[in-house]
């Protein structure tokens, strides 16, 4: 029975067994007898004589039973697309320690990682202060490395810029290496993207080429786990008074980033970004007003807002915030290192890797579709200053149902 397996609910396969027949012309046949906008060919192959449709999901069986009917001067094969899997169970040595794996076990990785761990034709971008490239975590699948400040691919990291490779492992780890980590999306490509000067330092400007850049050179999705650092004066004040002080600055940049990421947004490019570190509202930022953007927020092991994470004032209805494990997060550091982190800069590219899982099952899917996912499976923290928690394999699950 088909609900014994994952199937791709809106995909059928047909094969002209007939070796008699004229390929070519059952093909022209086939898709004469498609209803315009509900079924369409998407794929054939003249060597195994297959045509793959796309068909509305709950129509599936119907559609099936109608071939047949109608084409039944032809010797037709017709099933399913199944989802196949490798072994899910790694053996990176992270997941024989509970407690650097604990964030792994709340997500339901394994079983995740059953239905897809990421293909390469989905690129994920990660712009930050720099990366060790040589690690042995991450110098597989990387994908037009470039570095924003000097304009060249020359990528670099140090003792003082360690943060982007921690976030890139998180997102990209080579799994099944018996080395290290895995990453969320390990099977995913790593676009590094270095955008900090010398002292470690973003300015808006680089941020704003390193997302041009990946735009424009076949980004599916780029990680910013990047936050404006505000006054200690502000922490711990009343949402409210931080809301109304926000609204008095930064309007025009605000509307800068909403045309930027309006940029992304037609590329069908997705840009998730850390909500920071202060315990203050997410939108004191005018790059984190938009909801075009996902802004994701930190739990801690218990599924509580960790008590440094920043948070949204309003939670937009189309699901672009989100909350992610991002207290003792074990991830690469320089020199094939290995170190703990905490902060919104560990749970953003958990949700950048999740979304390149998706992108994998669904690699036309829009934002505002995606968005929609992520709001319908995400479940809610019954707190008020925490946005819904990331539930990937549900997310995952609808993918393919």
């Amino acid at each position: 029975s088909e609900s014994f397996t994952r199937i791709v609910a809106n995909v059928i396969n047909v094969a002209l067994k007939d070796t008699k027949k004229d390929f070519k012309h059952f093909v022209v046949d086939l898709s004469q007898r498609l209803e315009e906008g509900k079924e369409r060919i998407v794929y054939y192959d003249d060597l195994t004589r297959r045509v793959q449709l796309e068909v509305v999901s709950s129509e599936r069986n119907l559609f099936k039973k109608r071939l047949r009917n109608e084409l039944e001067g032809y010797d037709l094969l017709i099933w399913d697309e199944s989802v196949f899997s490798s072994s899910s169970h790694f053996n990176d040595p992270v997941f024989r320690d509970p407690e650097k794996s604990w964030y792994f076990d709340k997500l339901e990785m394994e079983e995740i990682w059953s239905i897809t761990s990421g293909d390469t034709s989905v690129v994920i971008a990660i712009i930050d202060d720099g990366f060790d490239l040589n690690h042995e975590d991450l110098k597989h699948r990387l994908f037009k490395p470039y570095n924003v400040v000097s304009d060249n691919i020359e990528i670099t990291s140090g003792t003082d810029r360690f943060h982007g490779t921690h976030v890139a492992g998180i997102a990209l780890a080579e799994a099944n290496n018996g080395i290290g980590i895995a990453g969320i999306a390990p099977g995913c490509s790593f676009m590094p993207i270095q955008a900090a000067q010398d002292n470690g330092v973003f300015t808006s400007t680089d941020i704003i080429d390193g997302i041009l850049y990946a735009i424009h050179n076949g980004a599916d999705v780029i990680n910013l786990s990047v936050a404006r650092q505000f006054s200690k004066d502000i922490e711990g004040f009343d949402p409210d008074y931080l809301q109304s002080i926000s609204m008095g600055f930064g309007g025009d940049e605000a509307l800068f980033w909403e045309e930027l990421y309006k940029v992304a947004d037609e590329k069908k490019v997705t840009i998730v970004t850390a909500a920071g570190n202060q315990n203050i509202i997410a939108e004191m930022d005018p790059m984190k007003r938009s909801d075009k953007i996902i802004t994701v927020s930190a739990l801690n092991d218990k599924d509580e807002k960790a008590f440094f994470s920043n948070y949204r004032y309003s939670l937009s209805e189309n699901g672009s915030a989100l909350s992610a494990p991002g207290t003792f997060i074990y991830s690469c550091f320089p020199g094939s290192k290995y170190q703990v982190l905490d902060g919104t800069s560990m749970a953003s590219p958990i949700v950048a890797g999740a979304i390149g899982l998706v992108k994998t099952l669904k690699p036309n899917i829009t934002n505002k579709q995606l968005f929609k996912l992520l709001r319908d499976t995400a479940e809610e923290s019954g707190y008020k200053d925490l946005s819904p928690r990331l539930n990937i394999k549900d997310l995952l699950v609808n993918c393919i149902n």
